[in-house]
């Protein structure tokens, strides 16, 4: 799933009309793949015992060595967005 949004983004950047307003997807791979494991942690640890095999797979994918520099450029962003998140869900 996060693949594909991330192929969507760059279908949609590079067709004639994006290219001709000047459009264009500048955000690493990797930083949309970082992004999106993420969130489905986030997501689905409210849950833990029910998706306890699908966090730990998301857990091992987080803690591999070609996320550390996303995980600390992002880290304040993604800590900011949590918290009106929980103030939101009520």
């Amino acid at each position: 799933m996060i693949r594909y949004a991330y192929s969507s983004m760059r279908n949609k950047a590079t067709n004639k009309i994006a290219k001709a307003s000047g459009g264009k997807c500048e955000v690493p791979k990797a930083v949309v793949m970082w992004l999106g494991i993420h969130a489905f942690h986030s997501v689905l640890s409210c849950k833990p015992l029910a998706y306890r095999a699908v966090l730990q797979g998301l857990e091992f994918d987080l803690s591999l060595p070609q996320y550390r520099r996303i995980r600390k450029r992002v880290k304040k962003a993604v800590k900011e967005g949590q918290e009106v998140i929980r103030v939101l869900s009520f």
